[in-house]
């Protein structure tokens, strides 16, 4: 029987939505958390450069322009 920490780790995991947690669920399950550490990483740092992209083109875009910084916003979601 897995641990009760393996298990509300991937409780959290499945409360929220994405198939990237779907994966490290399922990872985590089938090969173990020492194993899935890795894949987890990479998760993060790919959420993070995401992050940091998305934020730099909100940058240059001019102060005075909501419309575009909001258009822009859903081009960087549907991407």
């Amino acid at each position: 029987m897995p641990d009760l920490d393996l298990l509300a780790f991937l409780g959290g995991l499945l409360l929220t939505p994405g198939p990237t947690n779907l994966l490290l669920a399922v990872c985590a399950v089938s090969s173990g958390l020492r194993r899935t550490a890795p894949m987890l990483a990479a998760a993060v740092l790919a959420y993070l450069s995401v992050m940091v992209a998305v934020a730099a083109l909100v940058a240059l875009m001019p102060n005075d322009s909501q419309s575009a910084v909001r258009a822009g916003m859903k081009i960087c979601a549907v991407l």
